[in-house]
């Protein structure tokens, strides 16, 4: 289980960032930026979190 749920995080955290990048390269809106730079950042540290938790 946890297996599954770090790879979501993962999954999370690449989409997010390649989707934040290239909104902000296409001059795309600020809010969907803003929220897959959001989802990035809180998978990111989901992830910390899951990792100090080891």
């Amino acid at each position: 289980m946890s297996v599954l749920i770090r790879l979501f995080l993962w999954t999370v955290l690449v989409a997010g960032a390649l989707a934040n990048a290239a909104l902000s390269l296409r001059g795309g809106g600020t809010f969907p930026a803003l929220a897959c730079g959001c989802a990035a950042v809180v998978a990111a540290a989901a992830l910390v979190a899951l990792r100090r938790r080891r």
